[in-house]
């Protein structure tokens, strides 16, 4: 596994992280 393997995970990982709080905040960034 190189490096570059290992960034992209660590990047999609975020995204999908990311993604989920956006849901929970129902994607206004207003409500916190």
């Amino acid at each position: 596994m190189n490096s570059d393997e290992i960034e992209f995970l660590t990047l999609a990982e975020a995204v999908e992280i990311h993604r989920n709080q956006v849901q929970l905040y129902g994607g206004d960034p207003g409500i916190r």
